[in-house]
C-alpha cells in the first residue's frame, strides 16, 4: 500500500500540532513498511529539517520575502502532479483544502478530524472543513470528544469514523542530564496557545493567588505575549514572575517539562490535548482541567480541577505544591497511563 499526503499544513506553518501529528505518522508508517510519499519543492517546516519523510529545499539562494507568494504555488504544483500521477492507493490530505477532489478520480481519501470550535457554532469548521468530512471514505478523529462533536454537529455515518489517540515522541533521552537549569526558582509550566478557550486569565488569576505563598514562577512557551497580555500581567504585579517564549526544540521542551514543579492545562476546550502526553513523557505532574476530552486523555494521572472555579485550580496548585508524594505519585501514573515506553529512572524532587 502507498499513501499520499500532501503540502498543505507544511506550506502554511513552521510550528503547531498539526504538521507534527502528519509528520511522526508519515514517519512511523514508513518504519513498518508502508510506503509514503510528501510532495514538496520547499518547506522550513521545524518537523521536516531532517529531510527524512521528504525531499524538499528548505532553503533557497535567494530572498524569501520576494517568494513567499510564489513558493507555496511551486508546493500545490507537487501535490497536484504527484495526484494526477495516480500511483497511490489512498490520499490523506494534511488540512483542509478541498483543491484535490477533482484529480482524486475514484482513488480514496481519508481524512483526520483534529476538533471542532463548538465553543462558536457559527464557526464550527475551519474553511473546507466540512466538505471534506462529508466526501471523505473515513474520517480519523484524535479523541471520542472529537467523534462525538461530529456526530453531534454533522450528519456523518458513525461507522465512518475511527478514534485514534496521539502517541508522543518526546523522550527523556533528549533531556540533558548535565548543565544547570537556568531558572532561579522553581516554576510552573503552561504550554501552548492563549486564545480564549485556552483559558489563559484564569490561570493567572490563580497563580497570583498562590504566588503569594510560594516563591515560584509561571513560564508560558507559544508565542511572545501580546501588548494586552503584557498589561495584564503588569496589572496583576506578576512581571518579574511570569515569562513567555518560544521553544526552539524538543530538547529544550523536554528539559521545560522535566524541571517545572507542575504542568497546569486550564482549558476548557480540546480536540485531544497533546502536552499532557509531553508532560508525561518527561515526567512532569500533571494539573489538568476536567473539561472537554482532557479526562479521557489524562485518566487516573491527572490532578483535576473545575476550570470555572478559582478556588479550585488554587486548592488543587495548594496540595501539588505542598506534596513531593503527590507529585511522584502523578509521575508515576503518568508512566503507566502512557504506557512505559519512553520511562526510565526515577524523578528528581523539586523541593519548595
Amino acid at each position: 500500500m502507498k499513501i499520499l499526503y500532501d503540502d498543505q499544513i507544511f506550506s502554511l506553518v513552521t510550528h503547531s500540532g498539526i504538521p507534527r501529528y502528519h509528520y511522526e505518522l508519515i514517519k512511523s508508517l514508513n518504519e513498518i513498511g508502508v510506503e509514503t510519499e510528501l510532495p514538496l519543492f520547499f518547506s522550513n517546516n521545524y518537523y521536516l529539517k531532517n529531510k527524512d519523510v521528504s525531499n524538499h529545499f528548505s532553503s533557497l539562494p535567494f530572498n524569501l520575502k520576494v517568494f513567499n507568494r510564489t513558493l507555496p504555488k511551486f508546493n500545490r504544483y507537487c501535490s497536484k502532479r504527484a495526484l494526477m500521477k495516480r500511483d497511490y492507493d489512498v490520499f490523506h490530505p494534511t488540512f483542509c483544502s478541498h483543491y484535490f477532489l477533482d484529480y482524486l478520480k475514484g482513488k480514496p481519501f481519508v481524512f483526520t478530524v483534529h476538533h471542532l470550535n463548538t465553543f462558536a457554532p457559527d464557526r464550527l469548521f475551519v474553511p473546507g472543513e466540512e466538505e471534506l468530512i462529508k466526501k471523505a471514505n473515513h474520517i480519523i478523529a484524535i479523541s471520542e470528544a472529537t467523534k462525538n462533536d461530529m456526530l453531534n454537529y454533522t450528519s456523518i455515518d458513525e461507522h465512518k469514523i475511527t478514534v485514534i489517540h496521539h502517541g508522543c515522541s518526546l523522550s527523556p533521552s533528549l533531556y540533558p542530564t548535565s548543565g544547570k537549569n537556568k531558572w532561579e526558582k522553581p516554576y510552573i509550566l503552561y504550554v501552548g496557545g492563549r486564545q480564549p478557550t485556552k483559558n489563559f486569565p484564569f490561570l493567572l488569576k490563580a497563580f497570583k493567588v498562590i504566588s503569594a505563598k510560594y516563591d515560584l514562577m509561571l513560564l508560558c512557551t507559544g508565542s511572545p505575549f501580546s501588548s494586552s497580555e503584557k498589561k495584564m500581567i503588569a496589572g496583576m504585579g506578576l512581571s518579574d514572575r511570569v515569562k513567555g517564549f518560544i521553544v526552539k526544540n524538543d530538547a529544550e521542551m523536554c528539559r521545560l517539562y522535566s524541571d517545572a514543579v507542575c504542568f497546569v492545562y486550564p482549558s476548557l476546550k480540546e480536540g485531544f490535548g497533546m502536552p499532557i502526553l509531553e508532560a508525561f513523557a518527561c515526567k512532569c505532574p500533571v494539573l489538568v482541567s476536567n473539561a472537554s476530552c482532557l479526562p479521557e486523555i489524562a485518566g487516573d494521572a491527572g490532578l483535576y480541577f473545575d476550570p470555572y472555579d478559582l478556588d479550585s485550580l488554587i486548592d488543587r496548585l495548594s496540595q501539588i505544591l505542598s506534596s513531593n508524594d503527590m507529585r511522584n505519585e502523578l509521575i508515576h501514573k503518568g508512566i503507566k497511563r502512557s504506557g512505559g515506553g519512553y520511562f526510565r529512572g526515577e524523578k528528581r524532587q523539586k523541593k519548595l
